[in-house]
């Protein structure tokens, strides 16, 4: 079965190809590719060979002063945020005990009744609001940080890749492990964070 698939696309493939051979006008002409290119002594020209650098993107999170001090207000952020949720909860779960010890007021009617009742909704409702409201700031300031980071550490590696005649610089962390294997040679991670926090520490004492 799998054979008569195969040459059914084949097939398929032989004939839109053809189509786009004709709507060209048979110009099968591609654009060269446009490689770096080096020159020897002779004269002759060589394809620049691709040179590849790495760093440990688990290293920069940990070392990187610019993240550490960013990791350190977010904490903050979520202990304020945290004390200030437990002081609107108190609030309101003491007005929720209020009026449930006056729901059971035998001179209550069922028109104060049901106004108590949507009342203690209201209360829930806002108390959940304030926490999604609080857990959605957070989440944005994390992701703020997050994308500041990359923007810095792009900027920095594209700076220095440019310096030191790299063509891609790429990054592995073990939580998302893609390269098992890497020459030590091409590890600049302990230069990435040398610039990095050197420029870090040059913004902050300007301010």
């Amino acid at each position: 079965m799998l054979p008569k698939i195969s040459l059914g696309i084949s097939a398929v493939l032989a004939i839109l190809v053809g189509y786009l051979f004709l709507q060209k006008g048979g110009n099968t002409e591609i654009a060269p590719l446009n490689l770096p290119v080096t020159t020897n002594a002779d004269g002759q020209s060589t394809i620049k060979p691709v040179i590849v650098a790495y760093f440990n993107g688990d290293s920069i999170m940990a070392k990187y002063a610019f993240f550490q001090d960013k990791k350190v207000m977010l904490e903050g952020n979520v202990k304020t945020s945290e004390n200030q949720l437990r002081q609107e909860a108190a609030n309101k779960q003491k007005e929720i005990e209020e009026l449930v010890s006056y729901a059971r007021s035998s001179e209550l009617t069922e028109e104060n009744k049901a106004e108590v009742e949507q009342r203690i909704y209201e209360l829930q409702m806002e108390m959940q609001q304030s926490e999604d409201k609080a857990s959605n700031s957070l989440l944005d300031k994390q992701n703020a940080a997050n994308l500041e980071m990359m923007d810095r550490i792009e900027a920095y590696a594209k700076e220095y890749a440019q310096q030191n005649g790299i063509d891609y610089v790429l990054s592995y962390q073990r939580s998302a492990q893609v390269i098992f294997y890497s020459n030590p040679a091409y590890d600049i991670t302990a230069q990435l964070l040398a610039g990095l926090n050197a420029r870090y520490l040059e913004e902050k004492n300007s301010k």
